[in-house]
């Protein structure tokens, strides 16, 4: 009788651990219908699923005499093949500096990793709060440009040559 007990015991532990139709406690199954229906159950990239965290102070006062501004962050780029970020840097006077004015010769600001650094030089321009706003741009298989919504960080930096 008593080994009948342990029997029934071990089988009904068994069977509890068992995979079910809504997955087992005992490994990392996912159920397909957990997955939204445009995305990683299909393997699909999605644009609300791109991330982009400003990791750098909104404000920063970069000590005199130094001319480089550090944007950097966490970034998710979902399952698009490539991504980019469209910089403008905006002058204490209004007036747009071009990126290649302040970026290191063809360096393209990118999510790496779940990470992006945009290295900014301010050398050669005037002292004054400037506006440095990165806007995240995931491209898909076919080439196209897709700026998913809410997307864009933004940091001043009050430079003092």
């Amino acid at each position: 009788m008593f080994l009948k007990l342990i029997f029934l015991s071990l089988f009904a532990f068994l069977s509890a651990c068992t995979p079910t139709s809504t997955g087992s406690l005992l490994n990392d199954n996912v159920s397909p219908s957990s997955c939204p229906e445009s995305s990683c159950a299909q393997g699909v990239a999605d644009a609300t699923e791109t991330r982009v965290i400003l990791s750098t102070p909104i404000s920063v006062a970069m000590p005199a005499g130094n001319s480089l501004a550090e944007v950097s962050g966490e970034c998710y780029a979902s399952l698009f093949p490539q991504n980019q970020f469209a910089l403008t840097v905006t002058a204490p006077s209004g007036a747009v500096i071009s990126s290649a004015a302040v970026l290191p010769a063809s360096f393209v600001p990118r999510c790496v990793e779940g990470r992006f650094y945009v290295p900014i030089s301010l050398t050669g321009q005037p002292a004054g709060a400037y506006t440095v706003s990165l806007t995240f741009e995931v491209i898909n298989d076919l080439g196209q440009i897709i700026r998913p919504p809410f997307k864009t960080v933004a940091a001043t930096y009050l430079y003092r040559p």
